[in-house]
Parts: C-alpha cells; structure tokens; sequence
C-alpha cells in the first residue's frame, strides 16, 4: 500500500478486516465488498454437517436436512462480531437487500451500497437440442441440493419424462447420489458449450451461498 499509494481500496471479504487499521493509519479510503456473511454460512455449514455425522456424511431418506425449512432457526444468524469488523470499513458493498438492511441495523457509521449481482441479457439462445445442465462446487450445500433432487424432484420429473436427464459439472462431491437421470460429468474445459446446447439449468440449493451465483455468471 506504501509503494503503490492507491486511491482507495475495495477489500474483499471479512476475513482479513484487520487491514482495515492500515487503510485507516496510510490515509488510504476503502470500502469492503461483503459478498456474504461469512459466520452465518459457518453457522449453516455446521447445521448440516452436525446432522450428517453420524451417517459419515450422507444424509438418510427422509431426513430433516432435505426439506425446504431445514435452516428456517432464529438461532442461526451472523455473529455480531463480523458486523464489527464490518463497520471499520466507511463503505460496505452488498449483493443483497436482505444482507444490505442487516449491515445498516447493525454498522451504523458504515455507509451501504446495493451491488446486486446481475449480468447482461444474452444475445443468443440455447439450441435447448441437450439436457438440463447443473455447475456444482464441492462444499455441503452443493451436496444437500444433489441429494434433494434425486430424491425428490427427478423421480416425479421422470415418471412425466422418462428420459429426462441433468449433466452435473464441476466438482462432484464424495457421497454424490448415484440415480437415473443425473449424469457426472466433473470439470469440463469449457463450460460456454455446455450452456449452448442445454434446455435449462438447475439450482436445487436452498442453504448456503454461492450457486445461485454460479449458476448466474
């Protein structure tokens, strides 16, 4: 920061806030680009992985942690102590209005800016001649979504459509239902080809973040 003298500084992510005392102390301005809480995506990771421990990671038919109101808990929420970190930064960046009137209750001498993640509208069109396609990351969340769609979405969809079938990319995780329909199909070299030939993409993610926005980009 010495060397280069930046204008300002737009820092990534709460976990290295502490450089927020060496903006302040070079006279360097600088806004933090929260993305997401980052203590209640902990809090949410260890909900589902204290469910699955007794079953090395997998979880059980019918089990609690595939139903949509798994993390609907009051007790799971951010630590204050991120909100503090947050609030050492004069600007906050966030990707959404929940989060953005979390950080206004919460860093009150912190200025709040809505950055929300968006992309431009594509020209072009899918041929839509392939099947569904489904850009996973290896993490719990990734994983409770693949559990949930095999068991309770592609059966029903393919009593309608036998042959329905979803291409999953990406990092498959250990203990990846292994049904009909689901097809793996791990890292691909480009995934612009994928998309081009799909009929549409699946995000059966309902904890955590980050897939809505891959799926997104």
């Amino acid at each position: 920061i010495r060397n280069f003298r930046p204008d300002a500084v737009i820092h990534n992510y709460v976990l290295w806030w502490a450089l927020s005392r060496t903006y302040r102390r070079e006279g360097v301005p600088a806004a933090i680009e929260m993305h997401d809480l980052v203590t209640l995506n902990a809090a949410l990771r260890k909900r589902l992985s204290d469910r699955w421990a007794a079953t090395g990671g997998v979880p059980l038919e019918g089990d609690a942690s595939l139903m949509p109101g798994f993390f609907d808990d009051p007790a799971l929420r951010a630590d204050p102590l991120e909100f503090a970190c947050l609030g050492r930064f004069p600007v906050i960046s966030c990707i959404s209005r929940a989060e953005q009137d979390q950080v206004d209750r919460n860093c009150r001498k912190s200025r709040s800016v809505l950055v929300p993640m968006t992309r431009e509208a594509a020209s072009s069109m899918p041929s839509l001649e392939g099947p569904a396609i489904l850009p996973i990351g290896p993490n719990p969340f990734n994983l409770q979504g693949l559990h949930v769609l095999a068991r309770s979405v592609l059966p029903l969809v393919r009593e309608r459509a036998p042959d329905f079938s979803i291409r999953v990319t990406g990092a498959i995780p250990e203990g990846a239902p292994r049904v009909a329909g689901l097809e793996y199909v791990g890292y691909v070299s480009d995934l612009r080809a994928e998309f081009a030939r799909s009929s549409f993409l699946a995000s059966p993610v309902f904890g955590g973040t980050g897939e809505q926005v891959k799926v997104l980009e």
